[in-house]
Protein backbone atom coordinates (compact mmCIF):
# COMPACT_ATOMS: atom_id res chain seq x y z
CA UNK A 1 0.00 0.00 0.00
CA UNK A 2 1.03 3.91 -0.97
CA UNK A 3 1.90 6.05 2.16
CA UNK A 4 -1.72 7.45 1.44
CA UNK A 5 -3.33 4.11 1.50
CA UNK A 6 -5.99 3.50 4.54
CA UNK A 7 -5.47 1.21 7.16
CA UNK A 8 -7.97 -0.54 9.50
CA UNK A 9 -7.58 0.62 13.19
CA UNK A 10 -7.76 -1.00 16.30
CA UNK A 11 -9.93 1.62 17.95
CA UNK A 12 -12.90 2.63 17.89
CA UNK A 13 -14.67 5.96 17.82
CA UNK A 14 -17.01 7.34 20.14
CA UNK A 15 -18.20 10.99 20.74
CA UNK A 16 -15.43 12.08 18.34
CA UNK A 17 -12.43 10.30 21.11
CA UNK A 18 -10.52 7.42 20.28
CA UNK A 19 -10.61 4.71 22.61
CA UNK A 20 -9.45 1.43 22.33
CA UNK A 21 -11.47 -1.56 21.83
CA UNK A 22 -12.18 -3.76 24.81
CA UNK A 23 -14.15 -6.95 23.24
CA UNK A 24 -16.60 -6.44 26.31
CA UNK A 25 -18.67 -3.28 25.74
CA UNK A 26 -22.21 -3.20 25.46
CA UNK A 27 -22.46 -1.09 22.45
CA UNK A 28 -19.26 -0.68 20.29
CA UNK A 29 -18.94 1.90 18.17
CA UNK A 30 -17.64 0.73 14.40
CA UNK A 31 -13.78 0.55 14.06
CA UNK A 32 -12.48 3.51 11.52
CA UNK A 33 -10.45 3.36 8.50
CA UNK A 34 -7.52 5.75 9.34
CA UNK A 35 -5.01 7.69 6.90
CA UNK A 36 -1.15 8.26 6.68
CA UNK A 37 -1.89 11.62 8.23
CA UNK A 38 -4.35 10.24 11.19
CA UNK A 39 -7.70 11.68 9.53
CA UNK A 40 -10.56 9.01 10.46
CA UNK A 41 -13.04 8.12 8.13
CA UNK A 42 -16.07 5.81 10.19
CA UNK A 43 -17.55 3.05 7.33
CA UNK A 44 -21.60 3.23 7.97
CA UNK A 45 -22.51 -0.31 9.04
CA UNK A 46 -25.70 -2.07 8.67
CA UNK A 47 -27.58 -4.92 9.27
CA UNK A 48 -29.44 -5.93 6.10
CA UNK A 49 -32.12 -8.45 6.00
CA UNK A 50 -32.49 -8.79 2.01
CA UNK A 51 -30.83 -7.93 -1.13
CA UNK A 52 -32.93 -4.73 -2.00
CA UNK A 53 -31.48 -3.19 1.54
CA UNK A 54 -28.67 -2.43 -0.05
CA UNK A 55 -30.59 -0.31 -3.36
CA UNK A 56 -32.60 1.59 -0.36
CA UNK A 57 -31.99 5.25 -0.60
CA UNK A 58 -32.50 5.44 3.02
CA UNK A 59 -30.54 3.83 5.80
CA UNK A 60 -31.42 0.59 6.29
CA UNK A 61 -33.81 -0.35 9.32
CA UNK A 62 -31.00 -2.57 10.92
CA UNK A 63 -32.88 -5.48 12.23
CA UNK A 64 -31.69 -7.91 14.08
CA UNK A 65 -31.82 -10.68 11.48
CA UNK A 66 -29.58 -10.50 8.81
CA UNK A 67 -26.37 -9.82 7.26
CA UNK A 68 -23.79 -7.08 8.53
CA UNK A 69 -22.40 -4.80 6.27
CA UNK A 70 -20.11 -1.96 5.77
CA UNK A 71 -19.81 0.44 2.88
CA UNK A 72 -16.48 1.25 1.94
CA UNK A 73 -16.76 3.81 -0.54
CA UNK A 74 -18.75 2.33 -3.39
CA UNK A 75 -18.43 -1.04 -2.06
CA UNK A 76 -20.07 -3.25 -0.02
CA UNK A 77 -18.22 -5.57 2.65
CA UNK A 78 -19.42 -8.56 4.60
CA UNK A 79 -17.44 -10.99 6.63
CA UNK A 80 -20.78 -13.08 7.03
CA UNK A 81 -20.53 -16.72 6.37
CA UNK A 82 -21.40 -18.46 3.48
CA UNK A 83 -24.58 -20.18 4.85
CA UNK A 84 -25.65 -16.82 5.56
CA UNK A 85 -25.49 -15.58 2.11
CA UNK A 86 -27.42 -18.47 0.44
CA UNK A 87 -30.43 -17.47 1.18
CA UNK A 88 -29.32 -14.16 -1.18
CA UNK A 89 -28.63 -16.41 -4.41
CA UNK A 90 -31.98 -16.15 -6.05
CA UNK A 91 -33.45 -13.32 -7.83
CA UNK A 92 -35.54 -11.51 -5.63
CA UNK A 93 -39.24 -10.98 -6.85
CA UNK A 94 -41.21 -7.79 -6.61
CA UNK A 95 -41.65 -4.56 -8.65
CA UNK A 96 -38.80 -3.47 -9.60
CA UNK A 97 -37.02 -6.94 -9.57
CA UNK A 98 -33.59 -7.60 -8.22
CA UNK A 99 -31.44 -10.21 -10.18
CA UNK A 100 -28.05 -11.60 -7.69
CA UNK A 101 -25.30 -13.00 -9.40
CA UNK A 102 -23.30 -14.59 -7.20
CA UNK A 103 -19.63 -15.41 -8.20
CA UNK A 104 -16.70 -17.37 -6.26
CA UNK A 105 -13.89 -15.75 -6.22
CA UNK A 106 -11.98 -19.70 -5.72
CA UNK A 107 -13.12 -20.05 -9.44
CA UNK A 108 -11.33 -16.69 -9.73
CA UNK A 109 -8.03 -17.09 -8.88
CA UNK A 110 -6.17 -15.70 -11.83
CA UNK A 111 -7.75 -13.33 -14.98
CA UNK A 112 -8.99 -16.25 -17.22
CA UNK A 113 -10.67 -17.90 -14.58
CA UNK A 114 -11.80 -14.56 -13.81
CA UNK A 115 -13.33 -14.25 -17.56
CA UNK A 116 -14.78 -17.67 -17.93
CA UNK A 117 -17.05 -17.42 -14.13
CA UNK A 118 -18.19 -14.01 -15.10
CA UNK A 119 -19.09 -15.44 -19.08
CA UNK A 120 -21.09 -17.96 -17.28
CA UNK A 121 -22.57 -16.52 -14.35
CA UNK A 122 -23.66 -13.39 -15.92
CA UNK A 123 -24.32 -14.93 -19.36
CA UNK A 124 -21.90 -12.75 -21.17
CA UNK A 125 -22.55 -12.91 -25.16
CA UNK A 126 -20.34 -14.86 -27.25
CA UNK A 127 -17.96 -12.31 -28.84
CA UNK A 128 -17.05 -11.68 -25.27
CA UNK A 129 -12.98 -11.38 -25.67
CA UNK A 130 -12.23 -12.20 -22.25
CA UNK A 131 -9.90 -9.76 -21.80
CA UNK A 132 -9.95 -6.45 -19.48
CA UNK A 133 -11.74 -3.93 -22.49
CA UNK A 134 -14.35 -6.72 -23.34
CA UNK A 135 -15.08 -7.36 -19.60
CA UNK A 136 -15.45 -3.44 -19.01
CA UNK A 137 -17.35 -3.26 -22.21
CA UNK A 138 -19.21 -5.95 -21.53
CA UNK A 139 -20.36 -5.38 -17.70
CA UNK A 140 -21.35 -2.12 -18.90
CA UNK A 141 -23.29 -3.35 -21.64
CA UNK A 142 -25.36 -5.95 -19.25
CA UNK A 143 -27.02 -2.97 -17.28
CA UNK A 144 -28.32 -0.92 -20.46
CA UNK A 145 -32.08 -1.45 -20.75
CA UNK A 146 -33.07 0.10 -23.51
CA UNK A 147 -33.69 -2.79 -25.50
CA UNK A 148 -35.25 -4.83 -22.65
CA UNK A 149 -33.58 -6.73 -19.15
CA UNK A 150 -30.32 -7.30 -18.26
CA UNK A 151 -28.31 -8.17 -21.14
CA UNK A 152 -30.75 -7.36 -23.92
CA UNK A 153 -28.53 -5.10 -25.44
CA UNK A 154 -26.29 -7.75 -26.45
CA UNK A 155 -28.87 -8.24 -29.15
CA UNK A 156 -30.87 -11.74 -29.88
CA UNK A 157 -32.68 -11.92 -26.26
CA UNK A 158 -35.05 -10.15 -23.78
CA UNK A 159 -32.30 -10.22 -21.16
CA UNK A 160 -33.25 -10.58 -17.50
CA UNK A 161 -36.64 -8.75 -16.15
CA UNK A 162 -34.78 -7.11 -13.43
CA UNK A 163 -34.05 -3.57 -13.35
CA UNK A 164 -31.43 -3.75 -10.27
CA UNK A 165 -28.04 -6.14 -10.29
CA UNK A 166 -26.38 -7.46 -7.21
CA UNK A 167 -22.92 -8.82 -7.82
CA UNK A 168 -22.01 -11.17 -4.68
CA UNK A 169 -18.53 -12.57 -4.61
CA UNK A 170 -17.98 -14.82 -2.24
CA UNK A 171 -14.67 -15.52 -0.60
CA UNK A 172 -13.63 -12.20 -2.32
CA UNK A 173 -10.13 -12.41 -0.61
CA UNK A 174 -9.20 -15.39 -3.50
CA UNK A 175 -10.24 -12.87 -6.37
CA UNK A 176 -7.02 -13.19 -8.80
CA UNK A 177 -4.99 -14.44 -5.96
CA UNK A 178 -2.72 -15.85 -8.57
CA UNK A 179 -2.31 -12.60 -10.60
CA UNK A 180 -0.38 -9.57 -9.76
CA UNK A 181 -1.78 -7.28 -7.81
CA UNK A 182 -2.64 -4.43 -10.22
CA UNK A 183 -4.98 -7.07 -11.65
CA UNK A 184 -7.34 -7.41 -8.70
CA UNK A 185 -6.99 -3.15 -8.89
CA UNK A 186 -7.97 -3.19 -12.10
CA UNK A 187 -11.49 -5.48 -11.21
CA UNK A 188 -12.00 -3.32 -8.64
CA UNK A 189 -12.06 -0.07 -10.97
CA UNK A 190 -13.74 -1.64 -13.75
CA UNK A 191 -17.11 -2.20 -11.24
CA UNK A 192 -16.39 0.94 -9.81
CA UNK A 193 -17.13 2.51 -13.51
CA UNK A 194 -19.88 0.42 -14.10
CA UNK A 195 -21.92 2.22 -10.61
CA UNK A 196 -24.61 4.68 -11.13
CA UNK A 197 -23.87 7.99 -11.93
CA UNK A 198 -19.89 7.09 -12.92
CA UNK A 199 -18.04 9.14 -14.93
CA UNK A 200 -17.79 8.42 -18.63
CA UNK A 201 -21.44 7.05 -18.88
CA UNK A 202 -23.13 7.04 -22.09
CA UNK A 203 -26.10 9.32 -20.64
CA UNK A 204 -28.43 8.76 -23.50
CA UNK A 205 -29.24 5.11 -21.98
CA UNK A 206 -30.97 3.96 -19.41
CA UNK A 207 -28.85 1.58 -17.01
CA UNK A 208 -30.09 -0.77 -14.48
CA UNK A 209 -28.94 0.11 -10.47
CA UNK A 210 -25.96 -2.13 -9.67
CA UNK A 211 -24.37 -2.95 -6.12
CA UNK A 212 -21.32 -4.90 -5.65
CA UNK A 213 -21.13 -7.34 -2.18
CA UNK A 214 -18.25 -8.58 -1.39
CA UNK A 215 -17.38 -11.41 1.12
CA UNK A 216 -13.75 -10.91 2.63
CA UNK A 217 -11.68 -10.65 5.92
CA UNK A 218 -12.26 -7.35 7.47
CA UNK A 219 -11.10 -7.42 10.91
CA UNK A 220 -7.85 -7.68 10.37
CA UNK A 221 -8.26 -6.40 6.34
CA UNK A 222 -8.04 -9.14 3.63
CA UNK A 223 -6.75 -8.66 0.15
CA UNK A 224 -9.87 -7.29 -0.98
CA UNK A 225 -10.62 -4.92 1.40
CA UNK A 226 -6.88 -3.22 1.41
CA UNK A 227 -6.80 -3.16 -2.11
CA UNK A 228 -10.55 -1.69 -1.73
CA UNK A 229 -8.82 1.31 0.44
CA UNK A 230 -6.45 2.02 -2.24
CA UNK A 231 -9.22 3.76 -4.27
CA UNK A 232 -10.79 5.87 -1.43
CA UNK A 233 -9.96 9.58 -1.63
CA UNK A 234 -7.64 11.13 0.88
CA UNK A 235 -9.27 11.32 4.05
CA UNK A 236 -10.86 14.65 4.59
CA UNK A 237 -12.25 14.24 8.11
CA UNK A 238 -15.93 13.16 6.61
CA UNK A 239 -17.64 9.58 6.82
CA UNK A 240 -17.64 7.35 3.67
Amino acid sequence: MTSTALQITSSLVTGGRRVPSRGHAADPAPACWQSAEGELLVPERFVCAEPRDLFSAASPSNTADGIECERLGWAHLTDATGESLSSWAAPTGGAPAIHVAVLDGTRCRAAPELFRHCAEVLELPEYFGHNWDAFDECVSDLLILDEGGLGSYYGGRAGILADRLLLVFRRADQLLAESARGELRVLLSLLKRAYPGAQGRITQHSYADLRVLFQCALRPPGRCAQALTEQLPKASGRGL
